[in-house]
């Protein structure tokens, strides 16, 4: 049995079915910090009627408000493990 990392990386890579590129509306943002792993940041938008967190790196995080509208790329997943990443502004 594979672990979660290496599923997620498969999942990704053996993807044959392009992203869907959706305009999405910043809900909320947040950033953490860690003494072990250092900075972190994601974002909140609803996608699809849903809330979700998209990891984001801390340029777009500090360059981008709360409110403004984004483009996110959702992925369906070659193994139906939907994840979603941020594809612009």
């Amino acid at each position: 049995m594979l672990s979660g990392g290496p599923v997620l990386a498969l999942n990704s890579l053996l993807e044959a079915v392009p992203a869907q590129k959706i305009r999405a509306e910043v809900l909320d943002k947040e950033s953490h910090h860690s003494t072990k792993g250092g900075d972190y940041y994601d974002m909140t938008v609803m996608l699809n009627g849903k809330e979700i967190d998209i990891p984001v790196d801390g340029y777009t995080y500090r360059e981008t408000e709360i409110g403004e509208i984004v483009t996110v790329e959702y992925h369906e997943g070659a193994f139906g493990i939907p994840y979603a990443m941020l594809g612009g502004r």
